[in-house]
């Protein structure tokens, strides 16, 4: 976990900032002392250039008309003293919320050391616990931290690849203390349309990309809800509500506001269900972008492209895995006082590599969380503690243990 503020500290955004303020005095000053040679009939050419100068550098201040006979002068000096009295004000505001954000800095940061303890503590804690208790476990365990989990899911794979196997492979994604039967697949595509560009003026000459891409997204809502009924016939699906979600979720478009956009690119993530094929929903996107562009004026004639952007990955359902299933349904009785619970999950995780692809018989189960990937994604913390016991008492239930 990384922070950005390490290498620029509240204190350096405090420098800056007074820094500022005083460069702003600096300047105000010597506009007061040229001000001030108006006022006192004492100027001379090289203060009206100085002047001149400074107005190209900060227009807001008034024009040399207004301030070069005496009696103009004379106000705009009594202005400029008002604003050196504001700048000063500034200054002590500054100072005091610096302290303020200095102070506040301080405690996100020892909240998120505490968080990375914890977090590191739960990784160790699940063998060094067995280790304590004066055992260790009888078989191989891999740990395997890797990277793109969240795009492609490479990571996962790349292990695989080197020829890391195991006879069970268990993920600690934050699964609300329940066990996922069954996760959706997902496909990321991108919509790529073209609009023919004119001055805003004639907007009804020219066709716009950005509302044709709406028009594309309209269409794929439509096919989002055929799948959904479509998942209704699923054994595990079925009594999830909505578990299809189409997701058009970065948009790019147009270079100018008072033209008529020539371009828009539009990323899209939809899931698929276990068993379903990605090569035929691939088939049904394009034929639903195809069937809206030939019903658009413009795209029926300029149609757009679909380009495979990221995932193509199937949905997983976990089978043959009665043997460490069980080995975990003890350590979970321990822990949790009861039966396992499981959870049809409607996002995707790296269990599907090891099941899917190398018929190692993945479990995922973990912590209570919320917010993912929006504001303020957090665990609970006294979940964690609890799923890394389970996990902990599920290595030494599976891999067996002897006495150091």
């Amino acid at each position: 976990m990384s922070d950005p503020t390490d290498d620029f500290a509240a204190e350096d955004f405090a420098a800056m900032f007074e820094a500022s303020v005083k460069a702003k005095r600096v300047e105000k000053e010597k506009e007061r002392e040229i001000v001030k040679r108006f006022a006192e009939n004492k100027s001379g050419p090289e203060d009206v250039a100085g002047y001149a100068q400074r107005r190209l550098t900060d227009p807001n201040i008034p024009a040399i008309q207004d301030v070069y006979s005496q009696d103009k002068a004379q106000k705009r000096l009594e202005e400029i003293d008002g604003e050196l009295k504001g700048i000063d004000q500034e200054k002590k505001t500054a100072a005091k919320a610096s302290a303020k954000a200095e102070t506040k800095l301080a405690e996100l940061k020892a909240a998120q050391a505490e968080l990375e303890r914890i977090i590191l503590e739960s990784k160790k804690t699940q063998v060094d616990a067995i280790k304590k208790a004066g055992l260790r476990p009888t078989a191989r365990i891999h740990f395997q931290s890797v990277i793109e989990e969240e795009s492609t899911g490479v990571g996962a794979l790349s292990t695989l690849q080197r020829g890391y196997r195991a006879d069970a492979c268990f993920i600690p994604e934050p699964t609300s203390g329940k066990m996922i039967r069954s996760q959706v697949g997902v496909i990321w595509f991108r919509l790529k349309v073209r609009g023919f560009p004119v001055h805003v003026f004639e907007a009804g000459a020219g066709s716009n990309a950005i509302m044709a891409a709406y028009h594309l997204v309209h269409a794929l809502e439509k096919l989002e809800i055929a799948w959904n009924e479509r998942a209704k016939a699923d054994r595990h699906f079925k009594e999830v509500n909505h578990p299809i979600n189409f997701n058009p979720g970065i948009i790019k478009g147009g270079d100018w506001a008072s033209s008529v956009p020539a371009w828009c690119d539009v990323d899209c993530r939809i899931a698929v269900l276990p068993g379903w094929s990605i090569s035929e929903c691939q088939k049904e996107i394009l034929a639903c972008v195809s069937a809206a562009a030939r019903d658009h004026r413009f795209l029926s004639n300029n149609p757009p492209q679909v380009e495979w952007s990221g995932f193509l990955s199937e949905g997983y359902e976990l089978v043959n895995s009665a043997a460490p299933e069980a080995a975990f349904a003890k350590a979970h009785q321990a822990v949790y006082g009861g039966a396992v619970e499981h959870r049809a999950f409607t996002a995707l995780t790296d269990t599907r590599f090891y099941g899917l692809n190398y018929n190692i018989p993945s479990l995922c189960f973990g912590a209570t969380g919320a917010a993912m990937h929006g504001f303020n994604e957090y665990v609970e913390l006294d979940s964690l503690r609890q799923s890394t016991k389970a996990t902990a008492l599920f290595i030494a239930e599976w891999c067996g243990v002897e006495k150091v």
